[in-house]
């Protein structure tokens, strides 16, 4: 026998679903500013595919990894937190950490970099060191000209 769910159950869900949707997006779109601007402009498309590519590796590792872990913690018999509380556990802690990394970043990440980065004078081709504006390769600075 099928039962009806309250219209109120409803509106919770899809209000529910609503936040969760905004702030993914808006989470995920702060994170690509941020990605973007952390490259030169030479190298922005490259940093950009990379940073899709780790971010839909992640959306299939996800589901894979924690659902069997999950699927594992269930059935497992073990105590918490190796119950079925572990997965989440895990989720949370990853979380954790990804908040104190964002502490470390510069401030700089609020700004574009529209700077490219000139090489000093006596620069003779195959040197490699430390240049004006950080520790930038030298074949890089030569993507640049």
């Amino acid at each position: 026998m099928r039962t009806r769910i309250p219209p109120n159950i409803w509106v919770a869900v899809i209000l529910i679903n609503t936040i969760v949707v905004l702030g993914s997006s808006t989470a995920f779109t702060a994170v690509m500013v941020m990605i973007g601007n952390s490259a030169l402009p030479a190298f922005r498309g490259s940093t950009n595919g990379i940073a899709q590519s780790m971010a839909a590796l992640a959306r299939l590792l996800g589901p894979v990894v924690f659902g069997n872990l999950f699927a594992w913690s269930t059935d497992n018999g073990l105590p918490w937190p190796l119950s079925y509380h572990l997965s989440f556990i895990l989720v949370v802690l990853l979380s954790l950490l990804a908040a104190l990394l964002s502490t470390r970043l510069p401030d700089s990440i609020n700004c574009k970099r529209e700077e490219e980065i000139v090489l000093p004078e006596d620069t003779q081709d195959g040197d490699q060191g430390f240049y004006e504006e950080g520790a930038e390769d030298y074949y890089a600075q030569q993507a640049l000209h």
